[in-house]
């Protein structure tokens, strides 16, 4: 790419996320939360493709 003699064409990208909130955290430490629960949300996310 150093040795061409032409530039590399511009362009203009826009990235944003699609959702405001991206992820979860389940605090099990302090509020108990049953592994149905566990698994609903994991679930969830992944339907959303969010990150847990």
């Amino acid at each position: 790419m150093l040795e061409q003699s032409h530039p590399l064409p511009k362009g203009v990208t826009t990235d944003y996320p699609v959702y405001p909130m991206r992820g979860f955290m389940l605090d099990v430490g302090h509020k108990y939360s049953s592994s149905d629960n566990a698994i609903f949300y994991l679930a969830d996310t992944s339907e959303g493709e969010l990150d847990p």
